[in-house]
This record gives structure tokens, sequence and C-alpha cells, in this order.
């Protein structure tokens, strides 16, 4: 029998039943745009968490906590100071190495009548500018005595009575001169020393909302002046009650300076993992936000195949309907199946005609789902939004897609289906092939 005659007794068929053919359909199209819908949650929320560690990251930077080294047949963690990092330095396919070292008290700020404390914070500026520093305002300093300032630096003033003067804006800053003053104790009696600095920059503001940057960012040779004013590392303040382990660990002398971040930049994003890989074997203690984007894949990788999971079982009950189906339509049209086998058709012929007619069930099914999938997603980027806004309070990020259906789910959603589809009909249309002749002719329909 020529495919073109089989496609035409097939729909001739179909057409005799529209009802139960429309609701098979239906039932089968039901079962592939739950399943599409259910995994395209999982894409949906994987690609807004995903979109949003790299919009608040840097992508190729490497952040080193330590490390780790053998002494005496133990493991002993080091932090990093600065032979660690001239080491890193000379790394192959670093491209800056950017370190910090914090002060250990929060200085008086004065700037004209206003008056405030703020963290100060020491970097390397050349290593900034290495590694691409953005700015708000202004540029990085390249003198001891000028400094950065964080986006929210004007926060750090409390306004009191006495004081008429508001904080500028924070661009209202550059030009301007800040003075620090550093406290010790020496000899149980408080002695303060005052640093004049000038702003020459405003640091971009931070990636995270929440986040609020106030610091003064200063000069690792302007860090000296005040180590040596205090005589302690970061300029610890001594008490007459600091006991003497304390002592020895910010004493000038014994202690050499650490940092309390250090960042590797490579020269492209593509080095990270592999120049992560050599730090990490090495002993270094490392962290980068690819690492953690393949950690948010592999989990939301289990999400979706268990959403799938959970969505292949509508199908599956789909396929029941199939069944049934096409049990019924072997069963209504027995004596037609025993008229072809009497002119000589043979069993395959009448086989695949079945099969044909289910994978024709399938088919328009799939295709509906994956329409009906379409639309229910839309629906959802459109209504959770409102819902959330509405019931709970909170609201979306812009862009954040609930639902998201790539290609290939479509796809195969739609040959699972398909193949469900046909391997329902299979048991119907054996049971075809196994009608008696004899019996067929003689029944009255």
């Amino acid at each position: 029998m020529r495919l073109k005659d089989a496609h035409r007794m097939v729909c001739s068929s179909l057409k005799k039943n529209k009802s139960r053919t429309y609701m098979t359909v239906f039932a089968t199209a039901v079962g592939c745009a739950f399943l599409i819908v259910l995994a395209s949650l999982g894409y949906g929320v994987q690609k807004g968490v995903v979109d949003q560690l790299l919009e608040e990251s840097i992508l190729n930077q490497i952040q080193i906590h330590g490390k780790w080294v053998e002494v005496d047949g133990e493991q002993k963690h080091l932090s990093l100071d600065a032979e660690l990092v001239s080491a890193l330095e000379g790394y192959p396919g670093a491209k800056a190495v950017t370190r910090r070292a914090y002060l250990d008290q929060s200085p008086e700020i004065y700037c004209g009548s206003l008056r405030g404390r703020t963290v100060v914070c020491a970097v390397h500026f050349p290593a900034e500018a290495a590694m691409g520093r953005e700015l708000y305002a202004g540029r990085l300093p390249e003198k001891e005595n000028e400094v950065l300032v964080g986006y929210h630096f004007n926060d750090s003033f409390q306004q009191e009575e006495e004081i008429q003067e508001e904080p500028p804006e924070i661009r209202e800053f550059l030009g301007r001169e800040l003075k620090l003053e550093i406290r010790q104790i020496f000899d149980g009696q408080e002695a303060t020393e005052t640093f004049t600095v000038k702003v020459v920059g405003i640091a971009a503001a931070p990636s995270r909302d929440w986040e609020r940057d106030q610091r003064i960012y200063i000069s690792e040779d302007l860090l000296d002046r005040m180590e040596a004013f205090t005589k302690t590392r970061r300029a610890h303040i001594l008490g007459p009650e600091t006991p003497e382990e304390e002592r020895e660990t910010v004493d000038l002398e014994r202690s050499p300076r650490r940092y309390d971040q250090v960042n590797l930049y490579t020269r492209q994003v593509e080095e990270v993992k592999e120049v992560a890989a050599r730090l990490e074997k090495e002993g270094y203690l490392v962290y980068s936000v690819l690492n953690e984007i393949d950690e948010v894949n592999f989990y939301f990788l289990i999400f979706k195949v268990g959403l799938f999971l959970v969505g292949t079982i509508a199908v599956i009950i789909a396929s029941i309907g199939i069944y049934n189906t096409m049990t019924m339509a072997v069963t209504e049209r027995f004596r037609e199946i025993g008229i072809m086998k009497a002119v000589g058709a043979h069993p395959r012929v009448i086989k695949r005609l079945f099969l044909l007619e289910s994978g024709y069930i399938g088919v328009a099914g799939a295709l509906t789902g994956v329409a009906l999938a379409y639309l229910v997603g839309g629906v959802i980027n459109l209504g959770l939004p409102l819902l959330f806004d509405w019931v709970f309070g909170e609201t979306v990020p812009a862009g954040f897609r609930f639902s998201l259906i790539p290609a290939d789910l479509s796809a195969i959603s739609f040959l699972i289906c398909t193949v469900t589809a046909v391997a329902s009909g299979l048991r119907p249309a054996a049971k075809a092939t196994q009608v008696d002749v004899l019996q067929a002719l003689r029944r009255d329909l």
C-alpha cells in the first residue's frame, strides 16, 4: 500500500470519530505542555540566578584567601603577605594582582566643618589601574597624599547641632582636602597625628544595590607613615592591657604586613579556570565566580531533570488515552480489518496503518502542546511579577523570566510525546494483525 493511500485511510478513520480524536489530541497536548512548562521553570530560574552572578561579579577575577604549606609534616595556613603577593604578580596568566589592607582603627575625618568616621583601606593603585578599576569621577591617586573615596563616602559624616553645613553631593568632594586623625596610646597617654590628604577620585557605585561603600582608599606609602607613627601594623591601637601575643602580631619589626583581600586578574576570561586550578594545586585557597556558576549549573541540572521526569508522567498518562483510543479503533474496525486480510493485505500493512494513526495523534498533540506551552509561559512571565507585587509586596528584578523555553526543550518534548504516542499504539496494532478473517466477516456490525 502506498503511503498516500495509507494517509487517506488514516484521515478518514480519524474523521469518523472527531470528538474522541479531538479529546485524545487535547489530552496529549496538555501532557506535552505540562512537561515543557514545568521544565521551563528550571531554565528560567537558572538563567536569572546566573545572570545575577555575572552582573555582580568580575569574570576574570580570582580571589585568593591564603595558602597551605607543609611545616614539619603538618599543614599550616599562611595569610598573604608581601612576599606571597610578589610571587603572584609574576604568576603565568596574571594581568594584575590587587591587595587591600584595612586599618585596625576608624580615624576621625575632618572636611571643613564636617566630621565623621569611616573605614580606611590601603591599596596598591598601580595594580588597580592595571586591572581597569572603574571610577564614578576623577582619577586614581598617583601621589602619597592623594586618596580615592567610596561612592557613598558622604554618608560618613554625622551632623551635629552646632554644625550648619550639610554633607555635599559625592561629586563635590573632588579636589577637597580631608584630615585623618590617627590615635595611639604611649605609656598610658593617648597621642594623635593628623594626615592631610586630597580627594582625586570617586569609586564607581557597588554592583549590589544593598552594598554601601563609604571607605577611604589610601596608598601603601601613606599606610607606612601611619604605621611609623603608631609603631604597629595597620595602625593597631595598643592599650596597657594588650597581651604580649597580640603585641607580637602587630609589631613592625617582628610581623610582616599582611593583606585582607588579594585578587588576581587574568588577561582573558578563558584563562580563569586554568589559572585557578594551578593555584589550587599549589596550595592556594582560591575562589572565582566561574566555579560558582559551574556549581549552580550542576544543581540546576539536577533540578531540571527532576522537573522533566515529573512532567514526563503527564505524557505517560496521556499515552493511556491514546492506547484506549487505538484499542477502540481496532474493535470498531474489526470487520474492515477482516476484509483487508481477506483481499490479501499483509499483517505488516495493517500494523503500519494503526501505528500511523497513533503517530498522527501524537504529532498533532505535540504540536498543539508546544504552542500551548509558549502561551502559558508568556502568561507566567507576565502574571507572576504582578502576583509577587500584589500578594507579597516584592518587586521582581527587571528582565527576570520565570519561564524560559529553549528550542532544544521543545524539540525533546515533541520527540518524547510522538514516540510515546507511537509506542501506545503498538499493542492495539499487534492485536489488529491477529484478527481472524472468518470471525470478522461473520460479525454483524
